[in-house]
């Protein structure tokens, strides 16, 4: 039987194409090739866990058929029921999507907006819908190389590392863009401990959580722990990620001020690229950690960008703070060294003041901690604990040890 759909998006398209400059529709899934017009989704879904479960995979592998711009109703779409916890996660995932995109049913007891939830989830909400307009520099040179490269905004892992096993494991967990690696959480947390676990593939080398710095050391598979605030999202050793520079600024005009995350590494560059009224104009940042040295190189009409353009590179897990740079092509030097020195017993300390476990226990583990003298020690305190607290206590071991 012949789907009818995607002819209908081909008339679809055509006609709104002639009433903006691009042509743009939104589409459920219409079969292999039906890429090549819509933003696609992934049909109404449940409001239910199953159903954030099954999405994150169901998303990095629509880039298998070409279909990189594909979406999902952030919160679920109809039926379930009303749950926080949910929301927060989905839109966390939606944030780190290619299309993020808050819908529903018509109920009114179903809607998505922040201000629809308690203050506490409202705030988290806010926050990261606010991160991904900071984005919008990242996403758009990304898009950019998938229009021009045919390169996906989001990538299953074994893109990138096709002959390691592992890779196909990880079926939630998928590279957004070049320089960063997410891992949704998807399962509800333990009450117990206030957090949720999703267990996480990191290849060789070393990756930095983007929201708290902290390294872990690839070659492992390690299941890490996240309340509900954040989730794992890991930049890659090198790894640059322009930024808007103001939360603020929320408008849609080119950003005054550029904030570049850059996280230790090798030699790294990365080209910033952007575009209006057909004139392009790109931004490469230039860091050589060995040297210590910083290049900002421009290239086309300046004219599309603020004249009082200035560029912040913030030394994400390092004790440089900032370095300014003016917009014209420019160098500047630095000198830099680890500043994350993770204090072990303060991390277990914070974990086990609000964890709801017996004062008992929480003395007897903390002092422990205090008096094991090497790693042996204290891989033998976590082989006496249940396992939810033994791999959040192991986390904080791997993390503190790198």
């Amino acid at each position: 039987m012949l789907d009818p759909l995607w002819l209908l998006n081909h008339y679809h398209y055509q006609d709104s194409c002639k009433n903006a400059e691009g042509g743009l529709i939104l589409s459920r899934y219409a079969g292999p090739g039906s890429h090549r017009y819509p933003v696609g989704f992934s049909g109404d879904t449940i409001i239910s866990w199953n159903s954030l479960r099954f999405q994150p995979y169901f998303t990095a592998t629509a880039s298998n058929i070409g279909y990189s711009w594909w979406s999902h109703d952030i919160g679920g779409h109809m039926l379930g029921d009303y749950d926080e916890e949910l929301q927060t996660r989905w839109l966390q995932f939606g944030v780190f999507s290619p299309i993020t995109r808050l819908h529903s049913s018509r109920s009114p007891f179903n809607s998505k907006e922040p201000w629809f939830f308690s203050e506490t989830t409202s705030k988290i909400m806010k926050k990261y819908l606010r991160l991904r307009h900071q984005m919008i520099p990242y996403l758009y040179t990304m898009n950019v190389r998938t229009h021009e490269e045919g390169a996906p905004l989001i990538s299953p892992i074994y893109y990138f590392y096709p002959e390691n096993d592992e890779s196909y494991n990880v079926p939630n967990q998928y590279f957004f863009g070049t320089e960063l690696m997410v891992a949704p959480i998807v399962e509800k947390m333990d009450l117990a401990f206030q957090s949720a676990k999703v267990d996480v593939w990191f290849p060789e080398g070393e990756w930095y959580d983007f929201f708290s710095e902290k390294k872990y050391t690839g070659g492992v598979k390690l299941s890490v722990y996240r309340d509900i605030s954040t989730i794992p999202v890991f930049a890659k050793s090198g790894a640059i990620i322009p930024l808007v520079g103001s939360e603020i600024d929320m408008g849609v005009d080119l950003p005054e001020v550029v904030d570049w995350y850059v996280f230790p590494g090798k030699q790294h560059s990365f080209e910033m690229i952007e575009d209006q009224n057909g004139q392009r104009y790109k931004t490469r940042l230039s860091i050589d950690w060995e040297m210590g040295m910083v290049e900002l190189t421009l290239q086309g009409d300046s004219s599309i960008v603020p004249s009082n353009r200035r560029h912040r590179i913030h030394f994400k897990g390092t004790n440089v703070s900032m370095i300014e740079l003016p917009n014209k092509n420019d160098t500047a030097r630095f000198e830099w060294k680890d500043n994350k020195t993770i204090s072990l017993n303060d991390e277990v300390f914070r974990l086990l003041k609000t964890a709801s476990l017996p004062y008992e226990l929480k003395d007897r583990l903390l002092n422990q901690f205090i008096n094991a003298k090497n790693s042996h020690e204290l891989m033998n305190i976590l082989h006496h604990q249940d396992k939810e607290l033994r791999g959040r206590l192991l986390e904080m071991i791997f993390t503190s040890e790198n």
